[in-house]
């Protein structure tokens, strides 16, 4: 990773150990625990499935009908249309056997982050203060907007822990996720989509660490290898008053899913060229190593869409 990243990315965590033990809940609102539980606490057992391919295990864990994304194989004998990407020593973070987990490395915002910082064209824009961004469901614009982002689905989930404190689970925090769309473009920002707030949401963690997010695949933005930003803050108050967040970083999705979909979807044909001009190791934000440590697992199918894991460290004191 580099200290000055990415023109679509204010510094933020390296993946460590997969769930430790608890850690006392930070405060929050009461409204944001009743909606924190749902999505995330679904996707609990899809979580331990990409906890145990991080370890290197050829194995798959069923998650609950209701949030997986079926028919998770792998690779080995997997249809055209069928992704398990198991996360290796080239493309993610592993966990040392003491216990011990590294901090995500830290990303810039960049300037399509909405989030009250200088963005593209010197707009100043702050979705965070936007009522309705708190949602699991980020494809739809919300508000004044009305649109939907057409895609592969897909659903995120970031694990939260903290590398101040043997790598336990951080509850009750505040994540920010965004990214392009299928076409590479930012909403909000760049044309024809500045009439729409679509694939940007908050999420709070449940007592797992768990934020989790349905959206769909993104596309390339320009040069950029296919990627997500997220920026996770203390409590929804902060967030919304404009205080600096606790830790900025960026998810990159893995090579075999992006080739899967880029060539199995018509929709994202354009993106084949645009990956292939690409690289996690010329890539401005993860060149420093690759992305070794903020390369996400991805399950599924290209038909019932697809899971992205990543646990994020975060060392809070």
């Amino acid at each position: 990773t580099s200290s000055q990243r990415d023109p679509d990315s204010s510094p933020s965590a390296a993946s460590g150990a997969c769930p430790g033990p608890a850690t006392p809940a930070l405060s929050r609102r009461a409204s944001l625990r009743r909606l924190a539980g749902g999505t995330a606490a679904l996707i609990g057992a899809g979580w331990l499935a990409g906890c145990d391919k991080m370890r290197g295990d050829a194995v798959n864990v069923p998650a609950p009908a209701a949030s997986r994304p079926p028919d998770s194989v792998t690779q080995a004998s997997a249809p055209a249309r069928h992704i398990s990407h198991a996360a290796s020593e080239a493309s993610a973070g592993t966990s040392p056997s003491d216990g011990s987990c590294s901090p995500l490395p830290a990303e810039q915002a960049g300037l399509f982050a909405a989030d009250g910082s200088a963005g593209a064209h010197g707009r100043h824009l702050n979705i965070l203060k936007e009522p309705g961004l708190l949602r699991a469901d980020i494809r739809s614009s919300f508000g004044q907007f009305s649109g939907r982002a057409d895609g592969v689905p897909l659903t995120v989930s970031l694990k939260l822990v903290n590398t101040a404190n043997r790598c336990a689970s951080l509850r009750g925090l505040v994540v920010y996720l965004w990214h392009c769309d299928r076409d590479g473009r930012f909403s909000l920002y760049q044309d024809p989509i500045t009439q729409q707030n679509y694939l940007r949401g908050t999420q709070v963690s449940d007592e797992a660490g768990l934020a989790s997010f349905k959206t769909i695949f993104p596309g390339c933005h320009q040069t950029r290898w296919p990627h997500m930003l997220f920026e996770v803050f203390r409590s929804e108050e902060e967030a919304t008053a404009g205080a600096r967040a606790l830790w900025v970083s960026q998810l990159a999705l893995p090579q075999d899913a992006c080739k899967a979909v880029y060539a199995g979807e018509k929709s994202y044909a354009e993106n084949v060229a645009k990956l292939a001009a690409a690289s996690l190791t010329t890539d401005e934000a993860f060149k420093d190593d690759g992305g070794v440590h903020q390369v996400a697992t991805v399950t599924g199918s290209l038909a019932d869409g697809l899971l992205a894991t990543l646990e994020a460290g975060i060392a809070l004191r």
